[in-house]
């Protein structure tokens, strides 16, 4: 499984009837992960304004944001990307438990998002540092988060009865990454 193709489902509140959510993950040997993220849907996703200078890059999720997890063991990373390219990363040791010490496994994000009729898209490219590989991921988990006029509205695979978790890595995808393809440059 080097490429998966997932559907995220609302947490409680629908964004608009007729609203879907897919996102297409890409695995290569390079080190490099490759994502996009489709939302279709009648309701306006409200974008942060990339021009507020106090805007935290610790707090992109409170707002419409890109989010991925992927996990080895009980550790895993939490990668936020707001539309406008900004992103963070978060390492934790265990269920919501900071690392103490961030290894910074990954190199570099780069990102676009926009809008074409009632679609949202982000696409995006993930590189890991030299030496660390996409084989040592287990697990996965792509959700997002979407503002919109009527609200937030907390995207998944699967989700807690209760409220939204999205770091319960019990919910989250299993991966078996194992001969990866290249990518075109290194062919």
């Amino acid at each position: 499984m080097n490429q998966i193709k997932l559907e995220l489902h609302p947490f409680n509140q629908i964004l608009g009837k007729n609203s879907q959510l897919f996102v297409e993950l890409r695995f290569l040997s390079s080190g490099r992960l490759e994502f996009t993220y489709e939302l279709t849907t009648p309701m306006k996703v409200i974008f942060p304004d990339s021009e507020e200078e106090t805007r935290s890059k610790e707090d992109l999720w409170k707002t419409t944001c890109f989010e991925l997890f992927l996990g080895w063991g009980k550790k895993y990373l939490e990668i936020n990307i707001a539309p406008d390219g900004i992103y963070d990363i978060f390492e934790f040791d265990s269920y919501r438990q900071k690392t103490s010490q961030p290894q910074s496994l990954i190199q570099n994000i780069v990102s676009r998002s926009f809008y074409i009729g009632q679609t949202v898209y982000c696409f995006g490219v993930a590189q890991l540092q030299e030496g660390i590989t996409l084989t040592q991921f287990d697990k996965v988990h792509p959700t997002m988060v979407v503002e919109s006029k009527t609200g937030m509205h907390y995207w998944a695979t699967k989700h807690p009865s209760s409220e939204p978790d999205f770091h319960d890595s019990t919910l989250w995808t299993h991966l078996q990454l194992e001969n990866l393809p290249k990518s075109p440059s290194e062919k």
